[in-house]
């Protein structure tokens, strides 16, 4: 939101929506049009297009104002499959060409995530980073006269809640229909729930 608040070109450049997500795609492909970083060269040309625009499509649903848009059309598909014992969503078809691409979106989404997903000593240090950036951010905002954002304000206390609370309202049900949708996941999404479920009653006890 600070390059759209800021009117920078980048966010001009792609019409204010999922600006940092398609300048990461838009600079990876200048990169990839370069033969000496192309590892895709030795492919046909429509073969060449269709994974580089799967991976435009990947990139683009990490942005986080498409995460409930993701999960509902998963959760829709699920209606349309066969129930597995235990879960509350069926697997996705992995034969169907559509369903594979939004279970590639939904592995992509969720690993982009995977930080809440680590050990304390390491979640923590993540957090702060995250902090860290949210609260330069906001020290740009203040400093060019925009209104500041709520997450760019200084308040590490309030910063850590919205950690925990990022843990328990969002990425936690994501882990859990990731494991239920695609069921060779469902080892490791387990062990990342119990994890940040771990680091949630970590932040929790430190009464954040």
């Amino acid at each position: 939101m600070y390059l759209v608040k800021q009117k920078h070109p980048i966010a001009l450049r792609h019409n204010n929506t999922g600006v940092l997500e398609k300048h990461s795609w838009s600079m990876a492909f200048t990169l990839l049009d370069m033969p000496e970083y192309d590892p895709l060269h030795h492919l046909p040309t429509q073969r060449r297009d269709e994974v580089r625009n799967l991976i435009r499509e990947q990139v683009l649903r990490t942005d986080m104002t498409l995460h409930y848009e993701l999960t509902k059309e998963i959760i829709a598909l699920a209606t349309k499959g066969v129930p597995v014992e235990g879960c509350d969503t069926t697997p996705l078809d992995l034969k169907d060409d559509t369903q594979r691409r939004i279970a590639l979106q939904l592995l992509v989404h969720s690993a982009d995530l995977s930080n809440l997903c680590k050990r304390w000593d390491i979640h923590i240090q993540w957090s702060h980073s995250i902090l860290a950036e949210f609260f330069s951010q906001g020290d740009f905002e203040k400093h060019q006269g925009l209104p500041v954002s709520e997450i760019g304000v200084r308040n590490i206390s309030v910063g850590r809640t919205n950690q925990k609370n990022f843990i328990g309202n969002v990425v936690l049900a994501l882990y859990k229909l990731c494991g239920e949708a695609l069921p060779s996941t469902k080892g490791v999404c387990d062990r990342s729930i119990e994890q940040m479920g771990k680091n949630h009653a970590r932040w929790a006890a430190l009464n954040y």
